[in-house]
């Protein structure tokens, strides 16, 4: 019995240990069927033909979204009458024998006159030409004016002369060489005054007149009185800058009317204020916009000069040196002008007759010596009112 027993023993243990066997080896065999599986599958590339597919639907895609792009610029017959049209405008500079020219305007045809007046000049200097042509810009309604300021430019011979015009905006700075020269563009800019917002930085730049022993002729009329009168303002102010902007009146009117008090009474208040911020400048504390004890007292006896005046116009322009940071110069110039206006407005002269306006460190009083601190200072011009 005993026997028996191990026998069954025995073989039940064989049996167990052959189903063991069995199972271990259907599992090794399904994990490495499986893993075979997933190997495959990871390392399996795409189809050539599928890459193909989707690169081929990939560029479809960037190239319609191409020609979308392009087709609102190429050309009006592609162009939707609908589609909102850009702002044009225009830069032309001339910096002695060179012209930058740069804008955005509407498609042109070469006979056109403001094209044909933009590279007119392009024969005899050197151009840089940046102007993009298309039909989403508007076309501009400052195409004559663009036109009459490139013929100015020219016919008087700048070397130095500038114009920016974009919508209702105009800035214009240029070097003249004298006063007739100047108030051609200052009669331009008033045609258009009422339509545009117009920065005239313009000015005239003359040598010094230098003395001499000669005997003077004696003055023949009352309009060379009045022309004597714009040339003194020119040597007291000595600065070069658009205070003789007081010729226009005389030179735009010159005719007996011209020698009316008013026009004579300006000239010479001009040419008094000129000398007095000339030997008197008005002072401020260092890199700020508070005026001095020094400066209050000389703007006290310019508010005595442009009391006795009536029908002007008072612009009051700040100007710094070069040195420092070009956007923080131009801050203090701006400020500097608005304090010397809140100071005229303070003490009695008609705020509305009184515009403030900062150049930074444009038109230095002497280029030759741009740090010079004799460049920061305050001009004030005095124009006669519009009627």
């Amino acid at each position: 019995m005993k026997h028996s027993s191990k026998i069954l023993l025995v073989g039940l243990l064989s049996s167990l240990a052959l189903i063991l066997g069995c199972l271990y080896m259907n599992v090794e065999k399904f994990t490495n069927e499986s893993s075979d599986q997933l190997i495959e599958v990871a390392s399996s590339d795409v189809p050539s033909n599928h890459l193909k597919e989707a690169s081929i639907e990939a560029s479809s895609q960037q190239q319609t979204t191409t020609e979308k792009r392009e087709n609102a610029f190429d050309g009006s017959s592609r162009y939707s009458d609908d589609a909102p049209q850009k702002i044009s405008w225009l830069l032309y500079q001339i910096d002695e024998r060179n012209i930058t020219i740069d804008g955005r305007l509407p498609i042109m045809e070469e006979s056109d006159r403001l094209k044909r007046a933009m590279v007119g000049a392009c024969g005899h200097f050197s151009c840089d030409r940046k102007v993009h042509f298309s039909p989403e810009r508007r076309d501009p309604s400052w195409r004559a004016l663009a036109i009459d300021l490139i013929k100015l430019f020219h016919e008087e011979k700048l070397h130095k002369a500038m114009f920016r015009v974009k919508d209702k905006s105009i800035e214009v700075e240029a070097h003249f060489e004298d006063n007739v020269a100047k108030a051609r563009l200052d009669q331009l800019l008033a045609d258009y005054d009422t339509l545009y917002a117009i920065n005239d930085s313009s000015l005239v730049v003359t040598a010094p007149v230098v003395p001499t022993t000669k005997k003077r002729e004696p003055v023949a009329s009352s309009l060379s009185n009045a022309t004597k009168s714009v040339k003194v303002v020119t040597t007291a102010s000595s600065q070069g800058n658009s205070s003789i902007a007081v010729a226009k009146e005389i030179l735009r009117n010159a005719s007996p009317k011209s020698t009316q008090p008013s026009y004579l009474e300006i000239a010479k208040a001009q040419e008094q204020v000129s000398k007095l911020l000339k030997k008197s400048p008005i002072n401020f504390h260092r890199n700020r916009a508070q005026i001095t004890k020094q400066g209050r007292k000389t703007l006290n006896r310019v508010i005595k000069i442009l009391k006795g005046l009536s029908h002007v116009r008072i612009e009051v322009h700040g100007y710094t040196d070069a040195g420092g940071r070009a956007k923080i110069n131009q801050w203090i110039s701006e400020e500097r002008a608005k304090s010397v206006k809140k100071y005229l407005e303070q003490h009695g002269i008609d705020a509305h007759k009184i515009t403030a306006k900062g150049f930074g460190e444009r038109h230095l009083l002497f280029p030759n010596d741009p740090y010079n601190v004799l460049n920061r200072r305050v001009e004030i011009v005095i124009k006669k009112e519009k009627r």
